[in-house]
């Protein structure tokens, strides 16, 4: 199998829990519903990777070639789980 990696000069940073508020669905209705987001700072930290990524090139076709056949590897792996809990529990 293929592999992509590159070492970024960002400090990591763990993905932080979603704030939420309280808010109405449309407006001037009384159906309330939660909407969720982050802050900020995460905003501006995944930008900052995505741009220096950009920057030099890194998101190439390799990048996008591997990205999509590790997406085709953990679909074939859920399919084979799903049929496997399908026979067990049926």
């Amino acid at each position: 199998m293929s592999s992509w990696s590159v070492t970024i000069p960002f400090n990591p940073r763990a993905t932080p829990r979603p704030n939420y508020r309280v808010g109405p669905r449309k407006k001037g209705k009384k159906e309330y519903g939660v909407i969720t987001y982050y802050d900020t700072w995460y905003f501006n930290y995944l930008a900052a990777i995505d741009t220096y990524l950009k920057k030099y090139n890194l998101k190439n076709q390799d990048f996008y070639a591997i990205l999509r056949n590790r997406c085709k590897e953990e679909i074939c792996n859920l399919q084979g789980f799903i049929e496997a809990i399908s026979d067990k529990w049926g």
